[in-house]
């Protein structure tokens, strides 16, 4: 298992990458949405509640768009606001 974290201090955002099985291109805007998951036993809350809380904080959070090898998508990314903007 590998887990990458990114940290750009000038853009204020955050990208964690792993290599597990990723995201299918098609559910990159529905894996946000309450309840969504492809997971026989997952309740679709996780994405969902971070999401929220970013937004709460003025932040932003989004799985990059730009597939791996195989297809499949990786990283997510946490972009936080600037103080007092």
């Amino acid at each position: 298992r590998s887990i990458r974290i990114e940290i750009d201090s000038k853009a204020l955002a955050i990208s964690v990458s792993d290599n597990g099985p990723g995201v299918d291109p098609k559910y990159a805007k529905e894996i946000f949405k309450p309840y969504y998951s492809t997971r026989k036993k997952g309740k679709g809350l996780g994405l969902y509640i971070a999401a929220e809380l970013v937004d709460y904080h003025g932040g932003r959070i989004y799985l990059d768009e730009l597939p791996e090898d195989d297809g499949r998508l990786r990283t997510f990314t946490i972009e936080l606001p600037r103080e007092g903007a």
